[in-house]
């Protein structure tokens, strides 16, 4: 079976947070996605390529000005779809615009412990979150995934979030390893207790649900391509990252966009993405990057 990659689209670089896990120093240019750019890149989503059309990047995706228009675009795909949110901004009208027109959700969690989440999610409100949290597990918990991040400011408390997330009727979670982010950011992951913690709560990594269930297809390429560049990495190759104006990024943890490749209203996506497997683990930003480390499906 041929290997289907994730396409990340970033509806807006915009975000009022400043989370622990996120490089905002990085980013320097501000802007949403234009209708128009939607539509272009849409028009190239090939269901024989494309697993997933995910909606994150740099920004939080409910901040876009008119959600609403820009999601029901995604009608004229057969792709599934998915968005990233703290869940901070979700109103009843965001809400309706999620569930009439995305099919996951991904809320990105830290901990229900106040102490632990003002450490991580600093900006955001810790009552509002949890409050909003509640409301989709509600409205729509087959929708929701959960994404345990922060890394090890979050690990005492786990516990507790993973058992207030099952009373919710929240049951799939993955717990995240802390990337670097190309380097930008200082790691202090201890992986022993991320392995320990994953066994003791009965969580996947999030690797495995981004493997999109087929694991052989992404080893046979693995596999290709080392033979022909020494630093490929699996990670980069699974997912290609498109910015608000279009930009085609040479990685998703590129928080500088140091490493447009192309731009989806002139480049051909399958082009960029084909090309850009030789230069996966050379590029500037892959110096001292944790990803393929840290990555267990490729330990």
């Amino acid at each position: 079976m041929k290997k289907k990659i994730l396409i990340n689209i970033e509806l807006t670089s915009r975000c009022f947070a400043n989370c622990a896990m996120c490089p905002r120093q990085e980013v320097t240019d501000f802007g949403s996605i234009s209708e128009e750019t939607m539509e272009t890149v849409l028009s190239q989503i090939d269901p024989e390529f494309v697993w997933e059309v995910n909606f994150s990047g740099r920004g939080e995706p409910t901040l876009h000005q008119n959600l609403p228009a820009v999601l029901s675009k995604l009608q004229r795909t057969s792709v599934k779809s998915a968005l990233v949110t703290t869940g901070v901004c979700v109103t009843p009208a965001i809400a309706e615009a999620l569930d009439s027109n995305v099919d996951k959700i991904r809320l990105s969690v830290s901990s229900f412990d106040s102490e632990s989440f003002s450490r991580v999610h600093t900006g955001l409100n810790y009552k509002t979150v949890w409050e909003n949290i509640a409301f989709m597990a509600k409205r729509f918990p087959q929708k929701i995934v959960c994404h345990l991040v922060g890394g090890p400011p979050i690990y005492d408390s786990l516990p507790e979030t993973v058992a207030h997330l099952r009373s919710l009727g929240l049951s799939e979670l993955y717990l995240f390893p802390l990337w670097n982010r190309a380097g930008s950011q200082e790691t202090k992951q201890i992986r022993a207790k991320r392995l320990a913690l994953l066994e003791e709560l009965q969580i996947p990594p999030s690797e495995q649900e981004y493997a999109n269930g087929d694991d052989e297809a992404f080893k046979a390429d693995n596999v290709k391509y080392c033979e022909v560049n020494k630093n490929y990495c699996p990670v980069g190759d699974s997912s290609m990252a498109i910015g608000y104006n279009g930009d085609i990024v040479g990685c998703f943890q590129d928080f500088g966009h140091k490493t447009v490749l192309g731009n989806i209203h002139r480049d051909n996506l399958k082009e960029v993405y084909e090309r850009r497997k030789m230069l996966l683990g050379n590029m500037a930003i892959c110096n001292g990057c944790n990803t393929k480390k840290e990555a267990l499906v490729c330990s």
